[in-house]
């Protein structure tokens, strides 16, 4: 696997695990920080083993080599910047017709579109790009989109047989056009000032909302 490369200095001073962690999980959390922090070459297996407490050779019984351990921080990385994201199913189930469906999902992705979160989106984009290199590392991540989009597309099939949405819809399409959008918005984010984020906002919720509605 390539290694990315990162500026970021490395802080290890909050990695330990919390009480209702397992080692293996308190393992990873050592492992993400030094990730986020210096990139896959700074993931070191001495730093990770004292971050938790243990001894090198407990970290190989969890892992069964270094590599082992960075496709897991990867996913692992990735399924919790992603769990961030909240499902719009309260969108739906406080929704009582279609207009209020519509305008709860432009409020909804101003919220996902919220500069404050453009850590998370280049996280995701972080891991995705390493995921292009290695076709395990792909398999993990496809599966945890899979789980956490099922739970966005079943919301949209509610909706579509609401009539909310049009009735040609292709809820699995639309999921992952959703989550594509706006991890997508770290491309601008990365130029910063050059693009009018305001206005990307206002693109990328009308062409959805556009595209969805029903109307």
């Amino acid at each position: 696997m390539e290694t990315l490369t990162h500026t970021h200095s490395l802080d290890l001073t909050n990695v330990r695990p919390v009480a209702d962690e397992t080692t293996r999980e308190g393992m990873i959390s050592a492992a993400i920080a030094m990730l986020a922090g210096g990139g896959e070459s700074s993931i070191r297996v001495t730093q990770v083993a004292e971050a938790v407490g243990v001894s090198e050779p407990a970290v190989y019984h969890h892992f069964k080599n270094r590599q082992e351990l960075v496709l897991a921080t990867y996913a692992e990385w990735y399924r919790r910047e992603l769990m961030t994201v909240e499902t719009p199913e309260r969108i739906v189930t406080s929704s009582s017709n279609v207009d209020e469906f519509l305008e709860g999902v432009r409020a909804d992705l101003r919220w996902r579109f919220n500069a404050e979160r453009n850590r998370s989106r280049a996280a995701r984009l972080t891991v995705l790009g390493a995921a292009q290199r290695d076709q395990e590392l792909t398999a993990l991540i496809n599966a945890i989109n899979r789980e956490f989009l099922l739970e966005v597309e079943n919301l949209f099939a509610l909706a579509r047989d609401k009539g909310w949405i049009r009735r040609d819809a292709d809820v699995r399409a639309i999921a992952y056009w959703l989550i594509g959008m706006v991890t997508g918005r770290a491309l601008a984010e990365m130029d910063d000032g050059r693009v009018d984020m305001d206005a990307w906002d206002a693109i990328a919720i009308d062409a959805f909302v556009g595209y969805i509605s029903s109307k």
